[in-house]
């Protein structure tokens, strides 16, 4: 609801018992101590000046943790005397207080994940082709009804004014700062009028940022990557660099100097924000030559987070952090043999107990999407959703339950054998993993790391990286027999079959980390089968 809607009904339930006072905040509430009034409304309650305090909802109070424990701290001592909400009811004992923390903490964890939901949803439209954000001067947003979201064309009343001024600049006729003057005074040109800005003269800084940006060749930065924009280009790369040289910048764009292995693929472990990877040099006086190295720090890009970790660490000692990782599920190459032997005689094995299980779960899904489909009729018939979300919701679910009453039975056929692949895969990882990282090609060095963790992280300069877990039975095994391994090592390499039979034990403990190995990609074929709730059911309307 708007904050006016939120007082009138404020004023509807309580107004005619008590006298109210409305105490508002313009900064965000997910910030801690980012809210003077909501302080010193605090303050003025422990005082005993007000006799309680009034929401429309918890999260109206507190989306951090800090100030969401100064309230339920204030009511559990009595300084707060009284707290009532219009949409929250909220009892004045242990109970009501550790529901009330419940509340508050889960506006906290809503804010954040609409956070990451958005970012995601704007990374996504970037890679799209899309500038994620508000147009620049000489474009507008308008929405589309072809590509379902907003999008950005041409400013059909200031692009082609921009054109005209920008092919004065490159006739050199006139100064930069002559064609502004020119551009503002004598041809009208005013910003595009928004709500509390615009309708002005173009500034200068602004003037020299379409001179400077590359987005008006065609192309924008998000986030650190420069993505193709589908918005059409004010001037071409040529004429961009041309207008460089003539406003003094450098002559050509400077793309990245250095390209980094694992840039990317780290994270810092404090406050969560990617781990950048910059180039430093040193002098070294007794060689009397000047050594290059690169080094892996936070990016420290968080405002809310305030970040502690300092440390620089050297790549050679990252890529031995990595190595150490890799080592632990390492296998030598006749282990990878028995893998694969013991997968294929599995494979050819009767399927017709997974395939029963796997059809079985692929018409419950059918069934529940059904109901769900039957239940927003339902909904729709009361009166109790909108035309708009019924059609929308209703389109999206005769799609999907489409799809599955076609993809019934072909699915199930490949879902038997679907863990093979992986468990394949598994194994061969292990046995060529440490090779890979020895590779020439940056892109298979980076692939090991990314493909051990799920994500891994720098804490103070140590590597964090827990492996998937479908290697875990992996490395305990290597762990247990260790020692043995490398005793028989000499056995492994042997044709002697009489030798060979000294490893029986080790190759029966082996055929069981074989099957727990393929037992975890089996799972994860009947998740990936399971169909997942729209986050709009008919249990959230």
């Amino acid at each position: 609801m708007s904050i006016d809607s939120q007082k009138q009904e404020i004023l509807r339930k309580w107004g005619h018992l008590f006298e109210i006072e409305f105490v508002e905040d313009k900064l965000s509430a997910f910030v801690p101590n980012n809210r003077p009034n909501f302080d010193l409304m605090l303050d003025r309650l422990s005082m005993g000046e007000k006799l309680g305090l009034l929401a429309w909802h918890p999260d109206r109070l507190s989306r951090n943790e800090l100030d969401a424990a100064k309230v339920t701290y204030a009511v559990r001592t009595g300084k707060i005397g009284d707290l009532q909400f219009a949409s929250y009811t909220f009892f004045n004992s242990p109970e009501g207080i550790m529901m009330l923390q419940m509340a508050l903490s889960h506006s906290q964890y809503d804010s954040a994940k609409k956070g990451k939901d958005v970012l995601r949803q704007m990374t996504q439209k970037a890679e799209r082709g899309w500038y994620p954000d508000m147009a620049r001067t000489g474009y507008k947003n308008v929405w589309s009804e072809r590509h379902h979201e907003s999008i950005i064309i041409v400013d059909e009343e200031r692009f082609p004014l921009l054109r005209k001024a920008v092919e004065l600049v490159l006739s050199r006729i006139f100064t930069p700062a002559q064609v502004l003057k020119k551009l503002n005074e004598e041809w009208g040109f005013r910003t595009m009028q928004k709500r509390k800005t615009g309708g002005k003269p173009l500034s200068s800084s602004a003037w020299y940022d379409i001179l400077n940006s590359r987005f008006y060749i065609g192309v924008f930065d998000w986030r650190g990557i420069e993505y193709k924009g589908n918005h059409k280009p004010l001037m071409t790369a040529e004429e961009f660099d041309e207008v460089r040289r003539i406003i003094g910048s450098d002559a050509k764009p400077r793309s990245k100097k250095h390209s980094f292995t694992y840039s990317g693929a780290l994270k810092c472990r404090t406050c969560g924000f990617s781990v950048i990877f910059e180039k430093k040099s040193k002098y070294l006086k007794r060689a009397q030559e000047i050594k290059s190295y690169t080094v892996a720090h936070c990016s420290h890009k968080s405002r809310a987070i305030q970040c502690d970790d300092r440390v620089n660490l050297n790549e050679t000692k990252l890529i031995d952090q990595i190595r150490a990782k890799i080592s632990d599920v390492h296998i030598h190459p006749l282990l990878e043999e028995w893998a694969i032997d013991v997968i294929e005689s599995q494979r050819k094995e009767s399927p017709q107990q997974s395939d029963d299980a796997i059809h079985s779960m692929q018409q419950k899904s059918i069934e529940q999407t059904s109901a769900e489909l039957k239940n927003f009729a339902r909904m729709r018939a009361k009166g109790q959703i909108s035309e708009e979300l019924f059609v929308e919701e209703s389109t999206r679910l005769e799609a999907t339950l489409k799809q599955l009453r076609e993809d019934q039975t072909p699915v199930g056929a490949r879902a038997v054998n679907a863990w093979v692949e992986p468990t394949r895969k598994t194994f061969h990882f292990a046995c060529s993993a440490l090779a890979n990282l020895g590779s020439d090609k940056p892109e298979d060095r980076k692939a090991v790391l990314l493909e051990f963790t799920e994500q891994a992280y720098l804490d103070h300069g140590k590597l964090i990286a827990e492996p998937r877990e479908w290697f875990r039975p992996i490395i305990e095994f290597v762990l247990d027999h260790k020692e043995e391994i490398e005793r028989l090592e000499p056995v492994i390499s042997s044709s002697d079959s009489t030798k060979k039979a000294d490893l029986e034990g080790l190759r029966l403990g082996w055929y069981s980390v074989v099957s727990q190995v393929r037992t975890i990609h089996e799972r994860r074929v009947f998740k990936n089968i399971t169909i997942t709730r729209h986050p709009s059911s008919s249990t959230n309307c």
